[in-house]
């Protein structure tokens, strides 16, 4: 009796992190991004509407300290793949940090007429850490189609 409980018990915790594992690829998998059902489903739950958004992602991209102009011709390039249209650039310039960031609109169908994009880049010298460049991208949307959302 004690070696059927024991085989159970072992049994029981394989399954369990066999199923913790699933969980944990699943909910970290990006192919899985489930964050515009989640805003559905919450604003379906509290009876909320949604009158724009703003989306917004960073990422570091190497850490070495990149000139200006480079800075703008990389974050053209990342403007153009995304589709932004009626461009215009910021840049910014200073010993410790050097910014390019391009502006303009995203079309994402005759509903969403006014989604704006920027792409920027930064590349920042730190007292006391390495030099770091990232791109920060955003989307800002003033609609209530939820499907405008879900394709920023």
């Amino acid at each position: 009796m004690k070696k059927l409980a024991l085989l159970g018990l072992v049994m029981a915790t394989i399954l369990s992190f066999s199923a913790g594992q699933t969980l944990a690829h699943a909910m970290h998998s990006p192919e899985t991004n489930a964050t515009p059902q989640f805003v559905e489903q919450a604003f379906a739950a509290t009876h909320a509407h949604m009158t724009g958004f703003e989306v917004h992602d960073w990422t570091t991209l190497h850490n070495e300290f990149v000139p200006v102009q480079t800075l703008v011709t990389e974050a053209h390039t990342y403007a153009a793949d995304l589709g932004l249209t009626n461009m215009h650039v910021f840049t910014h310039q200073d010993a410790q940090d050097h910014v390019a960031q391009w502006s303009g609109t995203v079309n994402f169908g005759p509903r969403a007429p006014r989604v704006t994009a920027t792409v920027e880049m930064a590349s920042m010298v730190f007292p006391d850490a390495p030099a770091q460049t990232v791109l920060i991208l955003r989307y800002l949307g003033f609609t209530d189609d939820e499907q405008v959302f879900a394709k920023a």
